[in-house]
């Protein structure tokens, strides 16, 4: 409550009497030059005014914000389902978007949007995707690359990075679940953090894509892509968090940019 140019006085009474020439302002709401005879009907007021601007206040600013998953196949959607479901209970954000490929059934959908994914489809992106698209045919051999190698559909988070009407986007794998409230990650300093590897006895600068928080950008998205092409081109085809690896400490300290809210918040189910 902010109280300006005046004074507000409460008399013991139930029945308050707030002195003349006093102005209120209460998130936009302004009470001037007349006595509040009624506390009760003063009460109802304020609270009305809280909840109208509360509200616009709230949605205005839940617009903003918005977590993100990839689900590319059928295989994702009960982990998925998992996470939405305790994002809907511990979050205030209930911006939800679910990166999908066309090859998910519209059951997976449906149930998806039921927990509240909002689903959007696209282009599903891995190593394979992009070695077709270059057309690499030298699979096989002491020399040659691997086929089907790494985790199918892990660089369709890409896309992620051009969502710019987002101020922030807490990006989570499908295979994670909320434990408590971590909304204040949205506000993390900084255009991109994530959690650190924490491998036991390693000392490790590289981080963990798994769970990150970040500022959608476009130059960034095409910085990524960009990357990601020429490191195929000249050898194997890097998994994401490579790329976002190289990308990333070319603009930040490395203090900056991990995660540091306590790891029993947000909890793995996976492997």
């Amino acid at each position: 409550m902010l109280l300006k140019s005046g004074s507000l006085k409460v008399s013991p009474a139930p029945l308050a009497i707030v002195e003349r020439k006093t102005k209120l302002k209460l998130l936009g709401v302004t009470f001037e030059d007349d006595p509040v005879k009624n506390w009760d009907s003063h009460i109802d007021h304020v609270l009305a005014a809280l909840v109208k601007n509360g509200a616009e206040y709230y949605t205005s600013r839940k617009k903003k914000v918005t977590w993100l998953t990839i689900v590319v196949n059928d295989e994702f959607a009960i982990p998925a389902l998992v996470l939405g479901d305790s994002i809907q209970t511990f979050s205030c954000q209930r911006n939800m978007i679910a990166l999908i490929s066309d090859t998910l059934s519209m059951g997976t959908q449906r149930a998806l949007q039921k927990v509240g994914w909002d689903t959007r489809i696209v282009e599903a992106l891995d190593c394979d995707w992009l070695e077709t698209k270059l057309g690499v045919t030298d699979y096989g051999g002491l020399f040659g690359r691997a086929q089907n190698h790494g985790i199918k559909g892990t660089h369709t988070r890409f896309h992620a990075w051009n969502y710019t009407e987002f101020s922030k986007i807490i990006y989570v794998d499908a295979d994670y679940m909320l434990m408590t409230n971590i909304d204040q990650l949205f506000v993390a300093p900084g255009d991109f953090a994530a959690a650190p590897c924490s491998r036991p006895g390693v000392v490790d600068p590289c981080f963990n894509a798994d769970l990150m928080v970040f500022r959608p950008d476009v130059q960034h998205h095409q910085d990524i892509l960009n990357l990601w092409w020429n490191m195929t081109r000249q050898g194997t085809c890097p998994n994401d968090q490579v790329l976002y690896y190289g990308i990333i400490t070319l603009t930040q300290t490395t203090g900056n940019r991990f995660l540091t809210h306590s790891t029993s918040d947000a909890s793995s189910i996976g492997p």
